[in-house]
């Protein structure tokens, strides 16, 4: 994860998931933690969001985005 975090700071992005147990910054071993965080699901209401429908969210979001490759045909 550390190393991932390295290469998103030279110009790309890095989309990391959390854990229950777990957030981003215990994951990435404080590499990542300085870096700016998105949460794509703020004021959820429940716990966890699911990995499965996170990272359909995440994406649906992010195609959707300025420049981000949606538009349809």
């Amino acid at each position: 994860a550390a190393s991932a975090a390295r290469k998103a700071r030279r110009g790309g992005a890095l989309v990391a998931f959390g854990a229950p147990d777990r957030g981003l910054p215990e994951i990435l071993g404080g590499s990542g933690a300085r870096e700016p965080m998105v949460n794509f699901f703020p004021n959820q209401r429940t716990a966890t969001v699911r990995l499965e429908e996170a990272i359909m969210g995440v994406l649906a979001i992010l195609d959707a985005a300025p420049g981000g490759g949606g538009g349809g045909p």
